[in-house]
């Protein structure tokens, strides 16, 4: 009888990760897995025979010391390499450990190891396929194993080895049916580790098993079983007494005095009959509890409560951790329902259709792990996959567009996703949507008795400027029109034609498609030239022109019919196209590999030409009038280009006299909460900006911190003016000089991406860049995958260049963030077209457009960055400010209401700044 297998669970550390033959093991460690117990162990240090790095001496925690007795590799090869015989080879990351120990081998004289081998990496990606992350330390932690030396091998062999056990275990769970695609597809992974899903396949029966009750096949694939709901009319009444609430709140949150006064001040509001409340709750409070709490109670009588947060991932905080709360202290399940844009959820069917094509690897993988995911989700939302591949080409293929694009005939219809949204939203009692999907479908609200909260409602003003910054860019429609016709008539390779030829597309239908993009291709570029020389033909140097409304509704009455024609030609192209779609997912199986990618391509520029042609509507101005006052419009081209690309851009400039109409006529009960609201100077502008009436209800609550103790604020009165030609240079050597002597997890915050890059380059050149990990936003990564990286820093010395979204909505508690750099006060760009023309009408209305605009928007802005440091009672950290203008200018005194009121910022030379931080570090006081 065959003996089981024996998997020889492989971890090193090395002086290097390079396979140049140049680095040497410094620990070889070994566990011998069987019938999924450990039956052995093996370890050693090995001496090198070469300095260790001093980076990983602080990374292994293994010393030059530590290995100066230990024997040389070709005196324990001999042991190594006969333990390994007989097993199969499995490590985290084999490709490293693989062919690091075989570069070993060979150098002393041995063969290579001939082995069979396995990765835990790819393993776990597939079968645990929402994990934010699969390093070995965070496998650890979310399987609840122990890891007592993490980067030390004998320590990681182990819990690879307890992983590796776990994965097994969880392949022998999953249905057959989806254990056979698995194994079908799992040639594609590294090494032989397709052969666990063969041996999980060859040991599970089809026909005794049962699948679960909360899983259902539809269409050969596995997912979850939708579940409706009503909810009951559940009669609760909100607990006023203090005795009440503490008895209830008894285990599962503690007792927070400010927190309480919210909860009962949105209790009280929802009373009475006034429409809007806004609350100013600072950070640790825990006012997304704090509203969530009485808002639970109007939900249970009846009342739909629509919670509308900043970002996706707020979103996500929301449902996954306050409501669990939230349903623990009511004793009741709530219906809730997360609403997204469209393409943030799969299209089954589609999916479907791109299991039944040739695949490369790296997609066969992704796939491979959606199948999993299949089963566990219920959203369907693919932001649960955490994947930084989004714009990967699978995920543009399988995102869904929407519920018209849906076809009755599909298998998947009865179980779309989208389509179990809107069946859930029918009895949902909360719905927890973002600022820009509510901006978008507010409307949808309107035919309900629904209270609306608006979470970190200053971030609502700049996603409705941008929610609504709409443009045509008339060029890209002609190139992508173009490329559409050369796909269609190429007779290079696989064309059109030949699909007619083969039936899968009549003669007319052909002839159609050509003649309207043919249609497209020519009007849209004549209509471009009618515009430039209209609105141009004086402005010769320039590249981005106001255009006055009243200008634009003259020329666009002069071009109605063409501009019209125009329109009418992009919906047949798009019905055209449509009907296509639907022929080719049920016809699919029909056609070649080459017929099928010819029109996948195609498919893929069609999208992106709808793209580009989804504004045209709004030249046709018809609704457009009455909200021209909220508007402004703009022609750009970029300047002394060949080829330059003319854009026609519209948008709102502000809030006020948009956002009541737009958005809160839709809602019975509106309540804006936020931590970074109102100041002295930026109350007024606030209330305008949200388009609020000036008696509106206002609560504010202090703050559960202790800053005094907790924070250290700096500024270098004595920096470089912004304006000198010497600044960058100055902030540059401030810079270097503070990492160099902070080795602490820092975020410095800038207002440009062109300035982060330069002083990138000048850390580089310093050569910081390999003694600390620099993350620079634009360079090393975009935000979710540097934020990632940072946030998961196990040495906690990391240092982050960033703009835009980090000066807020980013959470970084305890060590995640100890040192904080704003590099000079965040005003906007006042030459930008955009505040142009805000300015302009602010003088007109007879404002100042610094003080009542500019100067308000940036105290704001730097209270949100500041508000990124302190995150929890046991948090502390320093600030740092890199302009003078804050001691220089009048208007800097204005800027002490970003700060929290019992903080006292500290005005000193910046040649002290790194002393300063190392007595408030070390000596943990700021005086």
């Amino acid at each position: 009888m065959k003996s089981p297998t024996i998997y020889a669970v492989v971890d090193l550390e090395t002086t290097g990760t390079s396979l140049d033959g140049k680095q040497r093991i410094i620990q070889f460690s070994c566990v011998l897995v069987q019938n999924n117990k450990i039956i052995n162990k093996f370890n050693t240090l090995v001496n090198p025979q070469m300095s260790i790095p001093l980076e990983v001496q602080k990374l292994t925690n293994i010393t030059n010391k530590d290995v100066k007795n230990a024997p040389c590799f070709d005196e324990v090869v001999g042991t190594i390499f006969a333990f390994l015989q007989g097993t199969v080879f499995v490590a985290h990351n084999i490709q490293f450990d693989y062919r690091f120990l075989n570069l070993e081998f060979e150098r002393v004289g041995y063969p290579a190891l001939d082995l069979s081998g396995i990765d835990t990496v790819q393993m776990a990606q597939i079968l645990l396929p929402d994990l934010l992350s699969y390093r070995l330390i965070d496998l650890g932690k979310y399987l609840g194993l122990t890891h007592e030396n993490p980067h030390h091998a004998d320590s990681d062999a182990l819990v690879t080895a307890k992983i590796f056990i776990f994965l097994r275990e969880r392949l022998k769970k999953l249905p057959y049916i989806l254990l056979k695609r698995l194994a079908s597809m799992s040639h594609c992974l590294v090494y032989d580790t397709n052969q666990c899903f063969n041996e999980a396949l060859e040991n599970k029966s089809e026909s005794n098993e049962v699948l679960a009750n909360n899983l259902m096949v539809v269409g050969d694939i596995v997912i979850r079983r939708p579940q409706f709901s009503t909810p009951p009319r559940t009669q609760l009444q909100y607990p006023t007494e203090k005795k009440d609430k503490q008895l209830q709140f008894e285990n599962v949150i503690g007792w927070r005095s400010e927190q309480v006064k919210l909860m009962d001040d949105i209790h009280s509001f929802n009373q009475k009959k006034q429409r809007y409340l806004m609350a100013e709750a600072p950070t640790g409070l825990g006012k997304t509890l704090g509203y969530m709490y009485p808002c639970a109670y109007e939900a249970l009588n009846g009342r739909r409560v629509v919670i509308s947060t900043a970002t996706t991932t707020l979103q996500n905080q929301i449902k996954e951790k306050t409501l669990p709360v939230i349903e623990q202290l009511l004793g009741q399940d709530f219906n809730t329902v997360v609403l997204k844009g469209n393409n943030h959820y799969i299209d089954l069917d589609k999916f479907w259709h791109s299991l039944q094509r040739q695949q490369n690897k790296h997609t066969k993988i992704l796939q491979m792990r959606i199948l999993v995911w299949l089963t566990k989700t219920k959203q369907g939302d693919l932001e649960e996959l955490h994947l930084t591949q989004m714009n990967d080409a699978l995920f543009a293929e399988i995102a869904h567009t929407g519920l018209q694009g849906l076809s009755q005939d599909s298998s998947f219809y009865k179980v779309d996703f989208l389509r179990r949204q809107q069946i859930a939203l029918q009895n949902a009692q909360f719905v927890i949507t973002n600022h820009a999907y509510l901006l978008s479908h507010a409307e949808e609200f309107s035919h309900q008795e629904n209270f609306l909260v608006i979470d970190e409602a200053q971030n609502l003003i700049d996603i409705a400027i941008t929610q609504n910054r709409k443009f045509i860019d008339f060029d890209e429609i002609k190139i992508l029109a173009d490329t559409l016709l050369t796909k269609m008539e190429s007779h290079i390779s696989f064309s059109f034609k030949d699909l007619v030829e083969h039936g899968f597309l009549t003669q007319y239908q052909f002839y159609e498609l050509v003649k309207t993009t043919r249609s497209i291709d020519y009007d849209v570029p004549e209509l471009r030239g009618q515009l430039q020389n209209y609105f141009l033909d004086n402005e010769k140097n320039a590249f981005e022109v106001y255009v006055p409304f009243d200008k634009l509704k003259i020329f666009v009455e002069r071009h109605f019919a063409q501009i019209n024609h125009i329109q009418t030609t992009i919906y047949k192209y798009q019905q055209l196209n449509n009907n296509l779609r639907r022929y080719f997912n049920s016809n699919s199986d029909n056609l070649t590999v080459s017929e099928q990618q010819l029109l996948l391509d195609y498919f893929i520029l069609v999208n992106a030409l709808n793209d580009a042609l989804v504004n045209w509507q709004y030249l046709i101005l018809d609704n457009e009038v009455d909200k021209k006052s909220a508007q402004v419009y703009w022609l750009s081209i970029q300047e002394k280009q060949n080829n330059a690309h003319l854009r026609l851009s519209y948008g709102i400039l502000e809030g006020q006299n948009y956002l009541e109409t737009q958005l809160y006529a839709y809602f019975n009960k509106v309540i804006l909460v936020g931590a970074s609201l109102l100041t002295a100077k930026t109350q007024e502008y606030l209330l305008k900006q949200l388009d609020l009436p000036d008696n509106i209800e206002i609560r504010k609550y202090n703050s559960p911190f202790d800053y005094q103790n907790q924070a250290c604020t700096l500024i270098a009165g004595d920096a470089l003016d912004v304006s000198d030609p010497n600044y960058e240079v100055f902030l540059a050597q401030t810079l270097i000089e503070i990492i160099q002597a902070q080795k602490r997890q820092t975020l410095i915050l800038f207002n440009s991406l062109e300035t982060i890059k330069h002083i990138y380059t000048a850390l580089s050149q310093a050569g910081l860049t390999n003694e600390r990990e620099i993350l620079a936003q634009g360079i090393t990564g975009g935000v979710e995958k540097i934020k990632k990286h940072f946030v998961l820093n196990s040495q906690g010395n990391s240092v982050l260049l960033g703009t835009g979204s980090f000066w807020q909505g980013i959470d970084l508690p305890a060590k995640q963030l100890e040192l904080l750099i704003v590099t000079r006060l965040p005003f906007q760009a006042p030459e930008s077209l955009y505040n142009k023309v805000r300015y302009e009408r602010a003088r007109k209305k007879g404002a100042n457009p610094f003080s009542d605009l500019a100067l308000p928007e940036a105290i704001i802005k730097l209270k949100q960055g500041w508000g990124r440091l302190i995150r929890t009672p046991n948090d502390k950290g320093a600030f740092v400010l890199l302009d003078s203008r804050f001691v220089t200018k009048k208007y800097g005194q204005e800027f002490y209401q970003a700060f929290p009121s019992n903080l006292n910022p500290q005005i000193i030379k910046t040649k002290d700044i790194t002393k300063k931080l190392d007595t408030f570090f070390i000596k943990k006081s700021c005086d």
